[in-house]
Formats: C-alpha cells, structure tokens, sequence
C-alpha cells in the first residue's frame, strides 16, 4: 500500500461513514479483513510512518492548548485522531497548527462531547487482522499479530525539542496564536 492509497482509503472511510468516527474505524477495519495480510501490515506500515512524522513540538503545542493540556498518551490519540481525518487536514497541521482551529471548530459545533483524540484507530490493523482470520480468543488474536508484526522494521520517533513551554503562555501564543486566542479560556 502506497502512502497516496492509503489516503485514499482514509478519505472514502470519512466520506462512507458520517455518523461519528467509531464507524470510521469499523469501516477501515471491514474492508482491511478482507484484503491480503500483506496489505493489513501495509496500512499499519503508513499509518506508523504519517504517526512518526506527527511527532512534532508544534503539533504537540496546538494539542495541549485546544485541550486545556495534553499527556503522552493524549498526544498519541491526538495524532491518530489527526491522521483519521484526512491528507489535507494532516498536511495542512504539519505546515501550520492553526489551520486546526475550522476542524476544531466543527468538532466542538457537532455537540457530541467529543475532543481531538481517536484511541481507537491505532488498533485497525490489529482488529483487521483478528477479523479476517475469525480469532475466537482476542488474545490468540493479539499474539498471532504481533509475532508477525515484529518481523517489520520499526518506525522511529524523532526526537523532539519543545519549543514551548506549559507555563509560558507566550510561548505557545508563538506557536499556534489562533489555537491559543479560540481555545485557552475554553479547551475541549
């Protein structure tokens, strides 16, 4: 799987389900549990990559701020949440993390209490791989998976350097001065 199929399925996974983004992560986990392994372990290879490449102080900035703050573990589904909602998107934050505040803006409009942060979709390939070979035990599942998975090479994470600091509102204010001027006062 390309990088460009695999925004390509990202996008028809938005466009085929617009109820919420649990159905998102249903539809890309059907339609991988009916594809080859190979291509199971290859949506998990690009999503790993556009992962790592999200690992950024920036980014990580605009999470911490929309969210009235942000762990490692917020960060993880801030980004898998980033991923899920398109190249454009994706690219655009990678540029520039105002350009989150209109996404933001539709996510808080929909009035359902959700944030920024999709957990769920870093175990598509995982609930992909368990549905196509009908493991009864989920944890058999997880086995099987992983032993296979670690035969992969491993995607780092670069190193990050913050350039923003949580008791330094000017800092932020630098990074993502939209984010900061919409959402400090009123985060998710």
């Amino acid at each position: 799987m390309t990088e460009t199929t695999f925004w390509e399925l990202i996008s028809t996974s938005k466009r085929q389900t617009t109820e919420n983004k649990y159905e998102q992560t249903q539809f890309l986990t059907n339609y991988l549990s009916t594809q080859t392994e190979e291509e199971i372990f290859s949506f998990e290879e690009q999503f790993q990559k556009l992962y790592a490449k999200s690992y950024t102080s920036p980014l990580w900035c605009a999470a911490y701020v929309a969210m009235g703050g942000c762990s490692d573990d917020s960060f993880d589904y801030f980004r898998a949440w980033l991923i899920a909602q398109g190249k454009e998107v994706f690219e655009n934050a990678m540029q520039n993390p105002d350009s989150l505040v209109p996404v933001f803006d539709t996510l808080r409009d929909e009035g359902r209490g959700d944030y920024p942060g999709f957990e769920r979709m870093l175990g598509v390939p995982l609930d992909a791989y368990i549905k196509k070979y009908n493991f009864a035990d989920r944890s058999e599942g997880m086995d099987a998976y992983y032993t296979k998975l670690d035969k992969f090479p491993r995607i780092p994470f670069p190193e990050i350097v913050f350039n923003w600091e949580e008791d330094d509102t000017e800092s932020m204010k630098r990074i993502c001065p939209d984010v900061f001027a919409k959402y400090w006062d009123d985060p998710f």
